[in-house]
């Protein structure tokens, strides 16, 4: 799929120049037409993106977006890897916001729970020794 080509360019340019990280946004917003994991995917590269230029507000309010459309994809390996990224994101910044408790629950209650859904060992690994670094 094209769409998620543009998604993973949007990955690669976010540090390093945002006008090409939103033409690639843009672009692969507008290949996913009614696809839920692409809207998904969407919301979560626009999280990452507002997440690297410090607008946690704006990060976290796509984030909960992309959640919320993964969510209505059943059994689907990528959608539960990308929730796991997403609520591992939204958890790191609780711990920015001195919300230690609540990174340690969100990591525990739902990055670790999709990250096992996924069945993605290295994931589930970070994941689990994130907390004790």
């Amino acid at each position: 799929m094209r769409a998620t080509i543009y998604f993973d360019l949007v990955t690669y340019w976010t540090p390093k120049d945002s006008l090409k990280t939103f033409e690639y946004l843009e672009k692969g917003h507008k290949m996913s037409h009614n696809n839920l994991y692409l809207k998904g995917m969407y919301h979560a590269k626009k999280g990452y993106y507002y997440y690297s230029k410090g607008n946690l507000e704006e990060s976290k309010k796509h984030y909960l977006t992309a959640d919320y459309l993964l969510n209505k994809i059943s059994k689907n390996q990528e959608s539960y890897k990308t929730q796991s990224d997403i609520w591992n994101n939204i958890a790191v910044i609780h711990q920015i916001e001195d919300e230690d408790e609540k990174f340690v629950e969100i990591t525990v209650n739902k990055a670790i729970p999709f990250a096992e859904k996924a069945k993605d060992n290295s994931r589930l690994a970070t994941l689990v020794a994130l907390p004790f670094w």
